[in-house]
């Protein structure tokens, strides 16, 4: 909670706020939990879900505590069978969305041995998991979008450059008689009067 510190103002006017962090030895919110699409910890989710919300028993709907409870238990179900397949990630600058479980196995292999043929093994099962990864990116952009292109930097759609309506005092100019009002009052707002 913040707080004002008198003790430490100086000669000015100011006072200090400060607060306490508690800072332990991993920081709060570092990791990523999440179910990988179409894993098997996705099926299985999925599954069980299904199997809890089918237990739940319906009845008392009339009441507000059996809506209540109801809700309650919808909500258990969730959390229980998400905290059950869950798994946490913690992402950082070098994280790849093609990396699977297997790269992960294949280089705790390697790096227990740091044998030349683990490390190939290593290799090859990081590049089959580029293989597949990038081809259902494909694959899913062309039959749901029928766009290919869009795996292109160069043909995504371009920020416009921020423009502003000609205006009129407060109202917008719109079509060309009014522009052409607005622009001759602005470069003939001298016309008829004496020069000095």
């Amino acid at each position: 909670m913040p707080r004002l510190e008198h003790d430490l103002q100086g000669p000015s006017d100011h006072v200090l706020i400060c607060t306490d962090l508690d800072v332990g030895p991993e920081l709060p919110g570092s990791g990523r939990q999440t179910i990988k699409p179409g894993s098997e910890a996705e099926k299985s989710f999925i599954l069980d879900i299904l199997w809890d919300l089918a237990a739940i028993p319906v009845a008392a709907l009339a009441t507000k505590e059996g809506i209540e409870a109801l809700a309650d238990a919808i909500v258990t179900a969730f959390l229980d069978t998400w905290l059950a397949h869950l798994t946490e990630s913690k992402p950082t600058k070098r994280s790849k969305s093609w990396w699977m479980d297997e790269c992960l196995e294949t280089f705790r292999v390697y790096q227990l041995g740091h044998s030349l043929a683990d490390y190939n093994k290593f290799r090859k099962a990081c590049k089959d998991a580029k293989h597949d990864f990038f081809d259902e990116h494909i694959a899913e952009i062309a039959t749901s979008r029928k766009r290919p292109w869009d795996l292109m930097e160069w043909v995504k759609q371009c920020k416009l450059p921020p423009c502003e309506a000609i205006c009129n005092g407060d109202q917008p100019c719109h079509d060309m008689d009014d522009l052409w009002d607005v622009l001759h009052g602005t470069y003939n707002s001298a016309s008829g009067q004496e020069y000095l």
